[in-house]
């Protein structure tokens, strides 16, 4: 890990910036997602196998982040009620983190592939070349996965784009 520690520092803050204000340090989610991945004890075969178990403890820190500071900040109850700061944006959308953590494991029942490209976009801060060398797979095969996941995720959490007359609204 020490090798890849600047590489993985850079991605959580492409992952923050992508996030929007978390009230979380780059550094700080870091060093919790390697808290977290030393405590699996796992040896990791390469560096692809080490940056998708990092997006992974990366995404649970986040929520995890998420869930503390909502519950301190509603006296320990939970509330409905959003600001940004608990918010991810992908492509000028916003998604509230915890919706998009159970969109995502949702995702990962019924479309296993599409949910890990996801998930390393979102919470490993990958883009599709990094997500393919990561996975083994195309880049094409990554950008149809990625294509897919959006177009699920948008519908999972904002409902069915489509209108009553059958015409995109």
């Amino acid at each position: 890990m020490p090798l890849v520690y600047r590489e993985l520092r850079e991605v959580a803050q492409r992952t923050l910036d992508s996030s929007g204000p978390l009230s979380i340090d780059p550094t700080d989610l870091l060093h919790e997602a390697f808290l977290r991945l030393s405590r699996e004890r796992k040896g990791w075969d390469d560096r692809a196998n080490l940056m998708v178990a990092a997006a992974v403890a990366m995404r649970r820190a986040i929520v995890d982040h998420v869930r503390r500071r909502r519950a301190t900040k509603r006296g320990g109850e939970h509330s409905q009620r959003q600001d940004g700061l608990d918010r991810l944006v992908m492509q000028g959308r916003r998604f509230d983190t915890l919706e998009l953590d159970e969109a995502l494991r949702q995702l990962a029942v019924e479309h296993p592939g599409a949910a890990g490209v996801a998930e390393l976009r979102f919470f490993g801060g990958l883009d599709n070349r990094e997500c393919a060398r990561a996975l083994g797979i195309s880049v094409r095969s990554i950008e149809r996965r990625w294509r897919f996941a959006r177009a699920w995720l948008v519908s999972e959490l904002y409902g069915d784009p489509w209108d009553e007359r059958g015409a995109c609204g």
